[in-house]
């Protein structure tokens, strides 16, 4: 019990001498702060007594340490993420026009050449998952679209809205609604699974989903070995959620396990958060043995109108490695390395108060370069295979590696105070 009283007056010795390290400490203080509202968040309840005060007291010392500021975002800085497009190489000759969720349905299950689908203005309304199938002996592309100029919204109250298994599709130009009881039983807009390669999910909106898009492998029949979705493109999209997701089902808006050259660049991510199980929540990921995946020119809000109000709420940005995968799910069945070669790029962050903007799980050979992070407790990484080259970065926080893990930094800009963006 001893010990317990002299670590916490140690831990309260310890905030006033940072506190008098002023500005050159201002980022490893906030940092400090944060680990210590967690802890007394979840212990004060908890005990009672003598341990109770003092953990009170640590709370109130570092309640001292002031908060970043909250950066502001409007509308049209959304609005000039949407410059990667991905026009198709092949324009179908088949177009086909839908006005019903039945005949979209028909459509989908008959395609056998190049297509393009092109859907009337109105809402659909998905109780069953549609599926977009492999068509084996034709390239594609295979085209699922909005009429030119006209607002097309699929509403799904069923776990996933569309679950895609073939290669070359596309998707863009529409909107993807949870509208389940339960926040638990819309966990996906789209889900790519297996061999879909090629895929291009473009210009659409994705809100009140667990995982909006998410992404895996299948094993294949007969074979010991997983085929897992390769070269896809997540270009220009909004994902963002409206409430709290009530569940304890991982919430992250692009979830990613497996597959090597994935292309994620000018999308708005935003209000990811998790009620509850472990309250942790991520913008997006890639992990579970990828390679060559790139995050560029992305614009992710961890709190954008939906504010935390609790310490353990904690939502990360943009990750290599997540919080790791079950070896069965990994593309080499060992994910001693969760995601190889990864590019960060050009990226802002903002408002992830409570954690970190970007996050390295047993991610080798990362780089991370130009990206912006304010109002975040910084950058780590962890894990002995985990090594990233940090370059040219404006950070509002700390670098930090752990368990081994090797970050080397070049011309990074360090912010200590308030900065719009």
């Amino acid at each position: 019990m001893k010990r317990r009283y002299l670590l916490l007056v140690a831990m309260v010795i310890c905030v006033a001498s940072i506190m008098a390290g002023g500005y050159f400490f201002a980022s490893e203080l906030y940092a400090f702060k944060v680990n210590v509202k967690k802890y007394t968040e979840i212990n004060i309840p908890k005990n009672q007594g003598m341990f109770n005060v003092l953990l009170k007291v640590m709370d109130t010392s570092v309640s001292l340490i002031p908060d970043r500021t909250f950066v502001l975002v409007d509308e049209s800085r959304i609005s000039e993420l949407r410059r990667f497009v991905v026009n198709a190489s092949v324009s179908p000759e088949n177009v086909i026009e839908v006005k019903s969720i039945d005949t979209l349905r028909s459509v989908l299950s008959t395609v056998s050449s190049p297509t393009k689908i092109v859907m009337h203005p109105g809402e659909y309304s998905i109780e069953q998952s549609l599926n977009l199938p492999m068509i084996s002996g034709a390239g594609g592309p295979y085209i699922l679209t909005a009429q030119a100029g006209s607002d097309v919204v699929f509403k799904s109250a069923t776990q996933e809205a569309m679950i895609v298994k073939g290669a070359n599709w596309v998707i863009e130009g529409v909107e993807f609604q949870g509208v389940c009881d339960f926040d638990s039983y819309c966990e996906h807009a789209i889900h790519i699974v297996g061999d879909a390669d090629n895929i291009t999910i473009q210009n659409n909106t994705f809100k009140n989903f667990n995982a909006h898009v998410k992404s895996n492998g299948l094993q294949l029949a007969d074979e010991d070995r997983s085929e897992f979705p390769d070269n896809v493109k997540i270009l220009n999209n909004r994902f963002y959620n409206q409430w709290m997701r009530d569940t304890k089902n991982p919430v992250t808006p692009l979830d990613v396990v497996g597959g090597d050259n994935w292309l994620v660049a000018g999308n708005f991510v935003a209000d990811f958060a998790k009620k509850r199980g472990n309250k942790t929540a991520y913008g997006m990921f890639l992990k579970g043995g990828g390679e060559n995946g790139r995050f560029e020119s992305n614009l992710v809000a961890c709190e954008w109108k939906l504010r935390s109000s609790v310490y353990s709420d904690v939502r990360i940005g943009l990750s290599l490695g997540g919080g790791g995968t079950g070896n069965k799910y990994c593309a080499d069945d060992k994910c001693d390395i969760e995601h190889r070669s990864g590019v960060i790029t050009n990226n802002t962050i903002i408002n992830c108060p409570n954690d970190v903007a970007v996050y390295l799980n047993k991610a080798a050979n990362t780089t991370l370069a130009d990206n912006r992070l304010l109002n975040t407790v910084g950058l780590s990484a962890r894990g002995s295979v985990s090594s990233a080259s940090a370059t040219n970065n404006h950070i509002q926080g700390i670098i930090a590696a752990a368990d081994s893990a090797t970050i080397t930094e070049k011309n990074n800009t360090f912010v200590h105070f308030f900065e719009r963006f």
